[in-house]
């Protein structure tokens, strides 16, 4: 059975988090592949959420993210994490290029294309994700302090009317939107953490074949070359 997104109530915007967390100071870091992006729109106020370096300075996030802080070009503050703390270190500028509202699915280019050192590989077009399939979700401790992750499960398979979508056992937190799942067995990413399902607070993705889809749309090409991150424990 699949159910009708419009008759759904899912926590889209729950998910962005409004309390500014500022990064600390380190020396001689690994970069992390996923960022905290931090947005502040004029008479909005300030959010923050989640994205992933896909290698040269581009980002993955949600699309709703992208829409709040202010569409096309708008400029975004990127804060990039330690690999041995997984705490914000540094920022970097970036803006938005390009998203969609009803794929939920956006893209951010750092204004400096080396900026970030390590990224992750996005899975291809077709790639199968039964029912079952291991994965890493990931999302914020209280606070946006730190970036944590959990093992988890696929539980739906577009269960939601519209473009392809996963979902997974746990649910996500204020925060987490733009999120990368990540396939446990080739540490691909498979989806974009978009939502909250509000029936049963299990966690709501974006699949994999709309991202490569937008990505044509929006004329963004992968890196010839990325430099795999791995998966966190």
């Amino acid at each position: 059975m699949r159910i009708d997104l419009s008759k759904t109530a899912l926590l889209m915007g729950s998910l962005l988090w409004s309390t500014l967390a500022v990064p600390g100071r380190a020396a001689d870091e690994t970069d992390l592949g996923i960022v905290r992006v931090v947005a502040a729109p004029p008479g909005k106020g300030t959010a923050q959420f989640t994205a992933t370096h896909l290698g040269q300075g581009l980002l993955l996030t949600c699309g709703h993210c992208c829409r709040y802080s202010g569409g096309p070009q708008s400029p975004v503050t990127v804060q990039i994490l330690s690999l041995r703390d997984r705490r914000p270190y540094r920022t970097t500028p970036g803006r938005v290029t390009c998203y969609d509202n009803k794929v939920d699915v956006g893209f951010i280019q750092l204004d400096d294309p080396k900026a970030l050192t390590t990224a992750y590989e996005l899975a291809p077009a077709d790639f199968a994700t039964p029912l079952g399939t291991g994965v890493l979700q990931y999302g914020w401790s209280q606070e946006l302090v730190q970036l944590q992750s959990v093992r988890t499960v696929i539980t739906s398979v577009n269960l939601f009317d519209g473009p392809a979508n996963l979902e997974t056992r746990d649910h996500p937190h204020p925060g987490d939107s733009g999120a990368p799942l990540v396939d446990l067995k080739t540490g691909k990413v498979i989806g974009v953490t978009t939502g909250v399902d509000a029936w049963d607070r299990f966690g709501v993705h974006c699949g994999i074949a709309p991202i490569h889809e937008l990505m044509v749309r929006c004329g963004v090409t992968l890196p010839m070359i990325q430099q795999a991150a791995g998966t966190m424990p």
